[in-house]
């Protein structure tokens, strides 16, 4: 089974009004903060085959990427 990473971009045009809707459907659950270096297989494959170390301070995840070209658009971007 392939995990698929599936990420959608959108334009927010009025950042409070989009605050007071998220405050009117979901708690605030916390805060992270996370340090990510990226990397490339061979030199210009970034973003298309790549991978990824997290660190979150307290301990590293590493994540293999590669886009599914046939998976995404212009606004969605589909990753295994």
């Amino acid at each position: 089974m392939a995990w698929l990473e599936v990420e959608s971009k959108s334009r927010i045009d009025d950042v409070n009004e989009l605050r007071q809707k998220l405050k009117r459907i979901a708690n605030f659950a916390k805060r992270e903060e996370k340090d990510d270096r990226y990397f490339a297989l061979k030199k210009g494959q970034y973003p298309k085959k790549a991978f990824r170390i997290r660190s979150n301070g307290k301990e590293f995840v590493i994540n293999f990427k590669k886009w599914l070209r046939d998976l995404y658009s212009k606004d969605i971007v589909v990753k295994e």
